[in-house]
């Protein structure tokens, strides 16, 4: 269970930078 949650952890991190990542290219494709 405790290796399932450091899973679900990784899995909500990379979501995380996934979303920054494509707000930050969205940004600059309006603004380029």
């Amino acid at each position: 269970f405790r290796h399932l949650k450091q899973e679900l952890e990784i899995d909500l991190n990379l979501l995380k930078q996934i979303f920054e990542g494509s707000k930050t290219t969205s940004f600059c494709y309006n603004y380029s």
